[in-house]
This record gives C-alpha cells, sequence and structure tokens, in this order.
C-alpha cells in the first residue's frame, strides 16, 4: 500500500506529462522517417529504458492487471517494464478500439479497448530533440466576430475541439484525422461523452463543412 501511494504521487493520472502512445510514435516517427523503426524503438525504450507507460480502460473486455501493475484509480494500471518484454508498439491501429500496442509472437494480437501512454520526461531524455519539455505556450487569442456560425457545434465537438487543443498546442491541422481520433477518444471515455462517429470529428475540426 505504502508503494502504491508513492508510485501514484509520482506517477497520477491526471498529469499533463502523461502522452498518448501514438502521439509519441509520431514524434519519434518524424525523426526515424519510418513508422516500423520507431515502434521499435519505442518498445526497446519501454523495455531497457526506464520509461514509465501506463494504460487507460475505455471499452470492451477489461483485461485483469499484468503482473506487477500499480493501479492508478479509476481506470488506469501503471505497467512494469517487463510488460515491454511481451508486448509491442505497433506502427498501426485496428479500428476505433486498437491501442498501437499487442502481443509479441507470429500470432499478433492487438490490445483492445485501452489506450497507452508513456511518460514525456522520460521520453525527453532519451530524444531531447523530439520530446524538448517546453513552457507551455501562452493561451491563444479569441477572435471575436459576429458571426455565430464561427462557435456552432455540439457539446460533443466542442469536447473534440478543446481536447485536441490541449494535446496539439501547436495545431493539429496536419495530424491525421485517425490519429486525432485514436488520442482524444479515450479522454471523451473518461468524460462520459460517447465517441461520435467520423463525420462528427470531420466537422467540430473543421476538415468538413456543416
Amino acid at each position: 500500500m505504502v508503494r502504491r501511494k508513492r508510485v501514484t504521487r509520482r506517477f497520477p493520472l491526471d498529469s499533463p506529462n502523461w502522452i498518448p502512445i501514438v502521439n509519441a510514435l509520431q514524434s519519434l516517427c518524424d525523426l526515424t522517417g519510418n513508422r516500423q523503426l520507431a515502434a521499435k524503438d519505442l518498445t526497446n525504450a519501454l523495455a531497457d529504458r526506464d520509461v514509465p507507460s501506463m494504460r487507460r480502460y475505455f471499452s470492451g473486455w477489461r483485461q485483469s492487471p499484468p503482473v506487477g501493475a500499480v493501479l492508478l484509480e479509476p481506470d488506469g494500471e501503471l505497467l512494469p517494464a517487463a510488460y515491454w518484454t511481451e508486448h509491442e508498439v505497433r506502427g498501426w491501429s485496428e479500428g476505433s478500439l486498437g491501442s498501437f500496442v499487442a502481443r509479441r509472437g507470429n500470432m499478433v494480437a492487438q490490445i483492445m479497448g485501452y489506450a497507452y501512454f508513456v511518460w514525456k520526461p522520460a521520453l525527453a531524455k532519451i530524444w531531447p530533440a523530439a520530446f524538448a519539455l517546453a513552457a507551455a505556450p501562452a493561451a491563444p487569442r479569441v477572435r471575436r466576430t459576429n458571426d455565430k456560425r464561427q462557435h456552432k457545434g455540439s457539446p460533443t465537438q466542442d469536447a473534440i475541439r478543446r481536447i485536441a487543443a490541449q494535446e496539439w498546442p501547436d495545431g493539429h491541422e496536419g495530424i491525421p484525422i485517425k490519429h486525432i481520433i485514436a488520442g482524444v477518444s479515450p479522454k471523451l471515455s473518461a468524460r462520459g461523452i460517447p465517441v461520435p462517429k467520423r463525420d462528427t470529428w470531420l466537422r467540430a475540426l473543421g476538415r468538413r463543412k456543416s
């Protein structure tokens, strides 16, 4: 119990230092130029270089926590490094429930219904060019307008825009929509908001006209 309290204080579930594994994968892909190499390097770092990782359950069948995992209430599990000797980061996800994580072996079985996260400060020590911890950006200035259409949207779309802005403070225009869906969906579910259809995402992010 004492160890669990110490760990949860050091790695709180709601810390902004946890970043979705798909974001880390994309940053490494920018360095390597290859998604498979990026996935391999990230897996090795998780298994061998003391990079904390955790996962959060959001849908489907919930597995028993891995041996050595520390529970982060209400739905998180801090994963031991040994977890990554039996699992690996994949370059691609399978569907909306895919996690970019699969069991190792000839018969690849991707873990479904879980969102995986990695500890950014640890990644920054290994790859400072990709994960340098910058000062928090100033809040963007809101452009005032009388055009009510600019703020048109459902509460779900508003939530998508807010979370996406937090995940990609420098802008998400160049991020593929499937990566945004993978990164934002777990946080929608954590807030009790059902994950919408793809069309809603496109409208929320201004990639399809209303």
